[in-house]
């Protein structure tokens, strides 16, 4: 697993290399690379490494996200602080809304099959957000107004709420036991209990930062 872990980061920085010198975005050769090699087309991947690519999915999403926090300004955020709940709700509630809609007469799925995926497709991408807006933070673009700050907390925000509506769709969908509208009711309460959880580990983080250098972990 590990020669197959190997070969697959090599290649992946090759494509990299490549696609940029065609003025073409990196990501999008590796995407390439990793549907060209998985078990859908040439089936290349090893199966051990196929079997644990959930915990490794999950490792990015963390060291993707714990670079997009390090890189959070707290004078920016009080700045633009409700532009951001407005820029991670309203986008993601009319795109679903809009795939909700559309979905039974184009897809000829049903009103709730057509809100699930509604709320799977609203959701932003952090792999293809943090990096950019901390390329725009080290470039200094949009810096004055704050953009990349305020693009970097919607994304995190945004996934937060979709997953949370998604898992609420999903829940109803399938018939749970639980009722409709304590499914409605863990909306804001999953939200809420997410921010309670991210202060304590924050407030923790904080005091450790203070002693070691937090630019430590983006070299890394």
């Amino acid at each position: 697993m590990i020669v197959s872990l190997a070969e697959l980061l090599i290649l992946g920085l090759i494509v990299d290399w490549a696609f940029r010198k065609l003025t073409v975005p990196g990501l999008v050769g590796m995407l390439f690379l990793g549907v060209l090699f998985g078990p859908h087309a040439l089936g290349l991947v090893n199966p051990e490494l196929l079997a644990a690519s959930g915990d490794f999915r999950l490792i990015a999403l963390i060291v993707i996200l714990l670079r997009a926090g390090l890189e959070l300004s707290k004078d920016t955020l009080n700045r633009v602080g409700g532009r951001v709940l407005v820029l991670a709700v309203i986008p993601a509630v009319v795109e679903g809304v809009a795939i909700m809609a559309l979905g039974p007469s184009l897809l000829g799925l049903s009103l709730m099959e057509s809100a699930i995926l509604g709320s799977v497709l609203a959701a932003v991408s952090p792999a293809v957000v943090v990096p950019l807006m901390i390329r725009f933070m080290e470039q200094g673009k949009g810096a004055e107004k704050g953009i990349p700050t305020m693009v970097l907390a919607a994304s995190s925000l945004d996934d937060v709420f979709v997953i949370v509506v998604y898992s609420v769709l999903i829940g109803i969908y399938t018939g749970a036991s639980v009722g409709i509208a304590w499914q409605l009711v863990g909306i804001p309460i999953s939200i809420l209990l997410g921010i309670v959880v991210g202060l304590v580990i924050g407030v923790g983080l904080f005091k450790v930062f203070q002693k070691f250098d937090p630019r430590a972990t983006k070299r890394v």
